[in-house]
C-alpha cells in the first residue's frame, strides 16, 4: 500500500481493488472474533488453553494458516511486517512435518503438546529471541557494569530454560 516507502498510503492505494480498505473490511470479522475470545493464555503455563484459543471454533486442530496467525499474534508481529511474516511462514513450512505427525495437514492438540511439538519449538524460539535481545542490549551497555551483570543473569536464565522478564509469547 506504500510502494514508495514514504510512510503514507495514498487515497488511490487505500481505495484500490486490493487496497488497504478492502484488507480492513476482510479482517474486521477476525478482529471482532479476537476481542470476543479475550486474552490468550500463556503458552508456557497453559498449552492446551493457548492452542484452543487459536484453533478454529469447535475444532481441536490447526492448519498452517491458523498456526501462522497464532505465531504472529503471540509474538506481537503485525501481519503487515512482510519480512517477519515470510520468515515465520518459512519456519512453519520447514518444521510442519515434525508437528503434523499423522500427515493430515493439520496439527492436533496432542501433536501440539507432544515433546518436540509446536509448543516446545515456539518456546525454544522465543527463548532464543530473548537471548539475542539481551546480547544486543549488552553491546549497547558496555560501560554499565550493573547492566552487564543483569544481562548475564538473563542469558544464564535463558540457557537453563527459564524465560526472564521479556516481551515474547504470552
Amino acid at each position: 500500500w506504500d510502494p514508495s516507502g514514504e510512510g503514507r498510503v495514498s487515497r488511490t492505494a487505500f481505495c484500490a481493488e486490493r487496497g488497504l480498505l478492502r484488507w480492513l473490511v476482510e479482517h474486521l470479522d477476525e478482529l471482532q472474533e479476537e476481542r470476543e475470545k479475550g486474552l490468550q493464555p500463556s503458552i508456557d503455563q497453559d498449552r492446551q488453553g493457548w492452542f484452543l484459543h487459536w484453533a478454529s471454533s469447535g475444532t481441536k486442530e490447526m492448519g498452517k494458516a491458523e498456526v501462522l496467525r497464532a505465531v504472529l499474534k503471540s509474538s506481537g508481529t503485525s501481519p503487515l511486517e512482510s519480512s517477519a511474516v515470510a520468515a515465520s511462514r518459512e519456519w512453519i513450512e520447514r518444521c510442519w512435518l515434525l508437528w503434523d505427525r499423522d500427515g493430515s495437514g493439520r496439527i492436533s492438540l496432542k501433536d501440539f503438546c507432544a515433546e518436540g511439538g509446536l509448543a516446545d519449538m515456539m518456546l525454544q524460539q522465543s527463548t532464543l529471541a530473548t537471548a539475542k535481545r539481551v546480547v544486543r542490549r549488552m553491546e549497547l551497555e558496555v560501560h554499565d557494569p550493573a547492566g552487564l551483570v543483569a544481562c548475564c543473569q538473563q542469558l544464564v536464565e535463558c540457557s537453563v530454560g527459564i524465560r526472564p522478564e521479556w516481551g515474547g509469547l504470552a
